[in-house]
């Protein structure tokens, strides 16, 4: 009985699609603040033209970073598509 919804956006070369588990937005740190979805635009925005292994290591990195003296509570995973 779940209706999903379909849409098609157009991709052209240089684009880039990032899959990621929720581990990597709701990361928070000691103040329980989440790192948050425009986080990862930023470093998205800042990494453009980036290999897709750059731009990982680079979420990861600011993830790890933002989170600092905090367990990780959920797993983080992410895959990056470039279109070419």
């Amino acid at each position: 009985g779940i209706v999903y919804r379909q849409d098609e956006i157009p991709l052209s070369s240089g684009d880039r699609i990032l899959l990621y588990t929720d581990g990597v937005t709701e990361a928070h740190n000691e103040k329980r603040e989440l790192f948050g979805e425009d986080s990862l635009i930023k470093i998205m925005d800042r990494t453009n033209g980036e290999k897709g292994e750059v731009v990982l290591s680079e979420i990861l990195n600011e993830v790890n970073v933002f989170a600092e003296n905090v367990g990780q509570f959920d797993d983080i995973t992410m895959s990056i598509l470039t279109i070419k």
